[in-house]
């Protein structure tokens, strides 16, 4: 009875000892769309570099140059020709509205009465708008072509007309916001054509890379106990997938697969170009 109760005591002892070792929690990589990704692997792969323990080093490099491939494959190419030429549009596009907006305010102070007016009617759809040139670049483009539809509607083109210099402006602000569009939607297409396919086999390999890092890691915890440079990283790297967590919450991803990881860019979608014979 007495021996009974004493190996009772131990087992309890054990299993309260196992429940104190620190381990990182379990996480579904492949939910997560890749600019969750992108985040979450560099700064497990920051926590991984900083491990040196030999008996886990190949399995946390294996981890590391991989997740460096994927981030490779995934962000934008600062040399990237399209966005080389956006990033001389989108300033020279803020002038033109800038210069626009400048013209419809002399009108307004004309001591013609018609000019007047029609700077009036013209001010009151550019206040109604706001002004683009402070929202983000895509953002930028649709409401500068909203504007555009509005001041060349039937009832409000005929006042930009009789504001001197203010249809010269529009015009040359359309074809710049409309070749913005267009080299914006191509940046699309380029960077969708060079992560299809080669970002999906990669990233499958990255998510199996980080699940056997995160168990070598583990077994290494309960293996050598009380070892502070593998309990650090385990807080660390929990600290890491509790904030993946919840960008992965926030966006309400469901289960299975990356969830649309392999869209254009599904935050910021291609912009529509509209036809101008169909003028409203």
């Amino acid at each position: 009875m007495l021996r009974n109760k004493r190996l009772k005591i131990s087992l309890l002892t054990k299993k309260s000892e196992k429940m104190l070792f620190k381990k990182v929690q379990d996480f579904p990589y492949s939910r997560m769309s890749n600019n969750n990704a992108l985040q979450t692997f560099e700064r497990m792969a920051e926590v991984c570099s900083k491990l040196d323990i030999l008996e886990i080093t190949a399995y946390l490099d294996g981890f590391v140059t991989l997740q460096k491939d994927l981030s490779e494959l995934l962000r934008p190419k600062i040399s990237s020709a399209i966005t080389r030429r956006l990033a001389k549009q989108d300033p020279e596009r803020d002038r033109l509205q800038n210069t626009f907006g400048g013209v419809v305010r002399t009108g307004m102070k004309s001591l013609n009465p018609e000019i007047v007016n029609a700077a009036n009617e013209v001010d009151v759809v550019l206040r109604r708008n706001g002004n683009p040139t402070k929202q983000q670049m895509d953002e930028q483009t649709r409401t500068t072509a909203k504007i555009i539809r509005d001041l060349t509607a039937d009832d409000i083109f005929p006042f930009v007309k009789q504001i001197p210099g203010a249809e010269a402006i529009l015009m040359e602000l359309e074809d710049l916001n409309d070749q913005f569009a267009k080299d914006y939607n191509d940046r699309i297409a380029e960077r969708f054509g060079q992560e299809k396919g080669a970002s999906t086999k990669l990233r499958n390999e990255v998510n199996e890379a980080a699940t056997i890092s995160i168990e070598v890691i583990n077994a290494y915890a309960v293996i050598f106990r009380r070892n502070e440079e593998i309990e650090t990283a385990i807080d660390e790297l929990n600290k890491i997938l509790d904030q993946a967590r919840t960008n992965l919450n926030n966006r309400g991803k469901g289960s299975g697969g990356s969830d649309g990881s392999e869209d254009p860019d599904p935050e910021n979608p291609p912009i529509e170009i509209r036809d101008r014979d169909n003028r409203e």
